[in-house]
């Protein structure tokens, strides 16, 4: 397993569907106008509707779930920058890297760069670190 810590993550991708705003905003309950309302986010700096924050960082979720399942999401954190918006039509793509890991007291403690990039124009609209441990005796047992 050391040999796999170091390195890249796999990149995830996710096409932002105008039905995804409406379904993330039925289950988060936020519908703001930004991400709903066509005419009103023509008005702002955005000049059209973007997707939730959240939403585009679920990406980052799935990417460190994919790589890391039962222990990111018993004990992974997130600390992000959002950066940019991404709006319907656009592809964005996750990123990380392990920068560096330690173990301790039969734990493995983890640290990844990770981040969003928008497709339609390359640029990063999310980045960040990502935190989480691994219990070493218990990953023993189940192996």
């Amino acid at each position: 397993m050391c040999e796999t810590m170091l390195g890249s993550l796999p990149a995830l991708t996710m096409k932002i569907t105008e039905q995804q705003l409406y379904d993330y905003a039925d289950v988060s309950q936020d519908t703001n106008p930004l991400h709903l309302d066509k005419e009103f986010a023509e008005t702002t700096t955005f000049g059209d509707r973007i997707a939730h924050g959240m939403l585009t960082l679920s990406l980052i979720y799935e990417m460190m779930t994919s790589q890391f399942g039962l222990d990111w999401i018993e004990s992974g954190s997130l600390k992000v920058r959002f950066k940019g918006p991404a709006y319907i039509g656009d592809v964005i793509e996750s990123y990380g890297k392990v920068e560096k890991w330690h173990e301790e007291r039969n734990r493995r403690f983890i640290e990844c760069s990770v981040g969003i990039i928008n497709g339609r124009d390359n640029q990063e609209i999310i980045t960040g670190t990502a935190k989480l441990q691994i219990d070493l005796l218990a990953a023993s047992l189940n192996n």
